[in-house]
């Protein structure tokens, strides 16, 4: 019953998922003889994927005999009437078999008569494949799906690595310039790692991404980079910022050593002295047009902002402070605050292949990681040898190796840029606040910008009102012509059956937090201390905002007052 409802077309997906749950040891071999039988009778179309997947899963339950029947069917001539679709599937076979430590040469040493048999007529599809991929005036698709399948039979690799190897010249379609990173990164040659370092000084920095990640893919190749790099071949300063932090963030501690000296890291060097060297970053005028342009080149492949890039780490139209201290420091410390889920992730195969990157979903059977260059890849739970997190962001440090100060000026001003203007009110008119004579700051409701669903400006009594939602919020810009201590004091007023409600304030690197306590009437205005907070030299912002919605009203705010303390 099972194998018809399988291959009937235009199956729901959730159906084939509910169809394939039911698939066991006992009956799944059934199911494919079935299934085979009512392709190769010409009476269904042949879904390459589906027995793909049906040999796969059959193949985990340790049924050997299965492997025959799918390398036989691979091998039929039929079905070379669609080389697309005979190469994907062949393609998937040879996945299968290296997923599982085996070989066609092991299988054809050690198999029955049947299966050599088999093999040997497989050999014509691979002969098939070579030819394909080898022919210039083939199209581009056919030759990049025949590449799959070369570099993998041991007894013509180095031809087909040959070949994969005078893809990457520059001059090659990128497509297949693509297709031979990939088809190499699954060679077990040991002289793969050589071929992709050779070409280096010609390739694009798409193909670089690329080839460092087939680099960081395994062990031995971690080595064979660092041995370029120590050759000069490669250098430091073409090595993106994620490759770095995984280079130096190894187990291996004498490639870890290695990294180290070979990137000029001191393990010692803290992300605050990196934030404070790159302070006069803050004095820069940005530029928020020349800003997006660097944005879609560094920060694109993981945030998204005006309709640039991917939505893979943290909303940047979301930040409640979007001082520039605030994001310098996110550019450049992403560890200081970092939630969970864009942790990195290492995943080891059984195999030996390393993959790197934000785990992205899972499910019963398998996780789904995103690199740093955005491809995913999914892995089979009982592929894994381990997954562990890195315990650091995967937003890596060390950007200011590849943002120069004029950069990270101009892509802050972008970040910045983004989102809504704030509110405007008569009477309300934001503006740079300096110091008193006497040193003390006054941030008043009518010197500030208003952000929010809720929060309005009320002119009568000066003050901000109505702070009914989570994303209300309130800043000023501070001109600090030198760095000090100071209390902060609140002005406001809040009735008593409304107050309990929590707030937080945020400046530079101080963060205040607490409960709005009732002052009898909304007419009824007090000043409270809120505690001390230290302010760097340069401009800051000061941000005041609700934690999460309040119930009724958070306040009625008038001023704040930083006084210094002597």
């Amino acid at each position: 019953l099972l194998a018809p409802q399988l291959i009937a077309p235009g199956g729901q997906q959730f159906l084939q998922t509910a169809l394939t749950s039911s698939l066991s040891k006992s009956n799944i071999t059934h199911v494919i003889s079935r299934v085979i039988k009512q392709t190769a009778d010409g009476t269904k179309p042949v879904n390459d994927a589906l027995l793909s997947r049906l040999f796969a899963l059959d193949g985990s339950y340790g049924n050997k005999g299965s492997l025959a029947t799918w390398i036989s069917l691979c091998a039929d001539p039929k079905l070379r009437k669609s080389p697309q679709q005979l190469f994907s599937m062949s393609a998937k076979l040879l996945d299968t078999l290296q997923r599982r430590g085996l070989s066609l040469s092991t299988l054809h040493t050690n198999g029955t008569p049947a299966t050599r048999q088999a093999i040997d007529d497989f050999r014509q599809v691979l002969d098939l494949a070579r030819q394909t991929a080898g022919e210039p005036d083939r199209p581009v698709a056919d030759r990049v799906i025949a590449s799959r399948l070369l570099g993998r039979d041991m007894a013509d690799s180095q031809a087909e690595l040959d070949l994969l190897t005078a893809w990457l010249a520059p001059q090659t379609d990128a497509a297949l310039q693509s297709a031979a990173v990939s088809a190499l990164q699954r060679s077990v040659d040991p002289g793969v790692a050589k071929r992709l370092i050779g070409g280096w000084t010609g390739y694009s920095p798409t193909r670089r991404r690329e080839v460092l990640n087939v680099l960081l893919s395994r062990p031995a190749w971690h080595e064979s980079l660092l041995d370029a790099m120590e050759a000069e071949t490669i250098i430091a300063v073409e090595l993106d910022a994620s490759t770095r932090q995984r280079l130096i963030t190894q187990k291996n501690a004498t490639l870890k050593q290695r990294a180290e000296k070979l990137l000029a890291i001191n393990a010692s060097t803290s992300r605050q002295q990196v934030i404070d060297k790159h302070l006069g970053v803050l004095k820069r005028t940005g530029d928020a047009t020349r800003g997006a342009t660097v944005f879609k080149k560094k920060c694109s492949n993981c945030h998204q902002l005006k309709g640039l890039g991917k939505q893979l780490g943290a909303d940047l139209t979301a930040l409640k402070d979007k001082s520039p201290l605030s994001l310098l420091t996110a550019i450049l410390d992403p560890n200081r605050a970092v939630e969970a889920k864009f942790l990195g992730y290492i995943a080891v195969t059984n195999s030996g292949s390393i993959h790197a990157g934000m785990l992205l979903g899972e499910s019963s059977n398998s996780v789904r990681l995103i690199g740093s260059d955005g491809k995913q890849t999914t892995i089979l739970r009982r592929d894994l040898e381990t997954l562990a997190s890195t315990r650091l962001s995967f937003m890596p440090e060390g950007l200011e190796k590849d943002l120069p100060p004029q950069d990270l000026a101009d892509v802050i001003a972008f970040v910045s840029s983004a989102g809504p203007p704030p509110k405007r009110f008569p009477g309300n008119q934001p503006q740079l606040i300096a110091p008193e004579k006497n040193g003390t700051l006054r941030l008043s409701a009518t010197s500030c910008e208003i952000r929010g669903k809720s929060l309005v400006f009320e002119a009568r009594y000066k003050n901000l009102g109505y702070w009914m939602s989570a994303d209300d919020r309130a800043h000023w810009s501070v001109e600090m012509p030198r760095a000090g201590q100071y209390e902060v004091r609140l002005v406001y007023a809040c009735a008593n059956g409304t107050a309990g409600n929590t707030f937080e304030l945020k400046c530079a690197d101080s963060r205040l937090t607490g409960k709005i306590v009732g002052t009898g009437t909304w007419d009824n205005y007090r000043t409270t201390s809120l505690g001390r907070v230290r302010l760097p030299a340069g401009r800051i912002r000061v941000l005041i905002a609700p934690v999460g919605d309040p119930n009724n009203c958070l306040m009625d705010l008038q001023e704040l007052v930083f006084v210094p303390v002597k």
